[in-house]
């Protein structure tokens, strides 16, 4: 039986600075703060805690930051105040990895910080939303989409994915939206010394796991 994980933090369950809407969990020498980021507003608060979460976790080898709503946004424009600050705090607190949802597409880039260096982002996609989003023009330019066909779309793109190279589709869906092929069930991150990969995984026709990326 495995050991249970120490939580960081105190709360009484409603501060949303404490447990179980913000805690810190170190398993093995990797630390990961999972954070109250629901929307792009400020949060002094939440900031805080952030900044004093990952500076407690200066020894570890990596650092991953767990929120909701993205720093860079992919499907839409990105908000210059919400990144300029949690960029800032994850420059100081040396945040390697900062994994969101919210936006309903899979998606792993590295993003430019304001005061320079990158921090890896990837968003993890959403199994039972009745509404999806695809990637916004820039965001195609960067995944380098083209013109094919796919699964009788003629008008469909296809995409390599700027972190590892996968490859993926985008088809017309809901509204017109240009959707990715499949929703993300779960991602797999695996970590090897300072190597952090991530495989979103989706499911077949049958129910059986298989790899978001063709």
């Amino acid at each position: 039986m495995g050991a249970s994980f120490k939580i960081h933090g105190h709360g009484d369950g409603l501060s949303l600075v404490g447990p179980p809407f913000s805690y810190g969990v170190d398993i093995d020498d990797v630390h990961f703060t999972l954070a109250h980021l629901v929307d792009r507003r400020s949060h002094p608060d939440i900031e805080s805690w952030i900044a004093a979460d990952l500076d407690a976790a200066r020894s570890a080898k990596l650092r991953f930051v767990f929120g909701h709503v993205p720093m860079s946004s992919i499907a839409v424009d990105t908000s210059a105040g919400y990144i300029t600050r949690l960029g800032a705090i994850f420059t100081r607190g040396h945040a390697d990895v900062a994994v969101f949802g919210h936006e309903h597409l899979v998606w792993d880039e590295n993003i430019p910080l304001p005061a320079g260096g990158t921090i890896r982002e990837v968003l993890v996609g959403c199994t039972s939303g009745f509404y999806n989003y695809g990637p916004s023009k820039p965001s195609m330019k960067r995944a380098h989409c083209a013109g094919t066909t796919y699964a009788g779309h003629i008008d469909a793109q296809r995409c390599t994915m700027p972190n590892g190279g996968g490859v993926f589709m985008l088809a017309h869906g809901r509204k017109g939206r240009l959707l990715q092929h499949a929703r993300a069930s779960f991602t797999i991150f695996t970590i090897d010394g300072a190597h952090v990969s991530a495989t979103p995984m989706t499911l077949d026709a049958k129910g059986h796991p298989i790899p978001f990326y063709l």
